[in-house]
């Protein structure tokens, strides 16, 4: 099971709510970016269009009533969008700054949450997929994760840390990071040496039972392939 811990500030490691067990090792830490933050996530080019259109329609019945161009009724729009701005600016500077992403050789741990901060540990035998998107520069984006039933992840718990548009079954996501060709080629490396740890695993669990030995043999275990990174359209 996904395990939350929602008490942190005693932190043995940035970001982690213990210190690595014996064996693990950290692959790579990173935090969203918070211009991206702002733009794909709280929408500030959005907000700014929305304002623009408002400033706009007030200009064309004013003038189509008064016959004059009137600023005076911009005021209020101006102001609003002033306010917008800043609060939405504020929200993902907030949000970049309390999210730290952690890749280990075993799992991804994700620290996020303003008022109720939260670390979640998703552990590489709980993912099956992991999808990447190009957010802003070339090398900047997000890589969701489909994971398996036991999970048991809430997309109103990860957000903004969740692929939008999953609501029911909800996708944990690195949101708006930088790297993410290097990211990806790490964590694809990573599932891909768990998934070959657990066949060699398989293996031996299932290994042949000498003759003379009244022990039962144990059953095949199937394995899915190595699970990597693909792209994806949306995130």
């Amino acid at each position: 099971m996904t395990a939350f811990v929602r008490e942190h500030e005693t932190e043995p490691l940035l970001g982690l709510p213990e210190r690595l067990p014996q064996g693990e090792r950290l692959l790579w830490q990173g935090t969203p970016q918070t211009r991206l933050m702002a733009r794909y996530v709280f929408h500030f080019h959005k907000i700014c269009l929305w304002f623009s259109v408002i400033a706009l329609w007030r200009l064309l019945a004013n003038k189509q009533a008064t016959g004059s161009w009137s600023v005076d009724l911009l005021h209020t729009p101006v102001l609003a969008l002033t306010l917008a701005l800043v609060i939405v600016s504020l929200l993902a500077w907030l949000y970049s700054r309390s999210t730290i992403y952690t890749l280990t050789n075993r799992r991804i741990v994700m620290r996020f949450g303003l008022a109720v901060p939260i670390t979640m540990n998703l552990p590489f035998s709980q993912i099956i997929s992991a999808d990447a998107a190009q957010r802003g520069s070339a090398d900047s984006g997000n890589i969701a994760f489909s994971v398996s039933a036991d999970a048991r992840v809430s997309h109103w718990i990860l957000w903004p840390n969740a692929r939008p548009w999953h609501w029911f079954s909800a996708q944990p996501m690195l949101c708006c990071i930088a790297d993410l060709e290097k990211v990806s080629a790490l964590l694809s490396e990573a599932l891909a040496e768990s998934a070959n740890d657990a066949k060699e695993s398989a293996v031996a669990l299932n290994s042949p039972v000498p003759h003379n030995s009244d022990a039962p043999r144990n059953p095949d275990v199937q394995l899915t392939d190595p699970v990597g990174v693909t792209q994806m359209q949306e995130a």
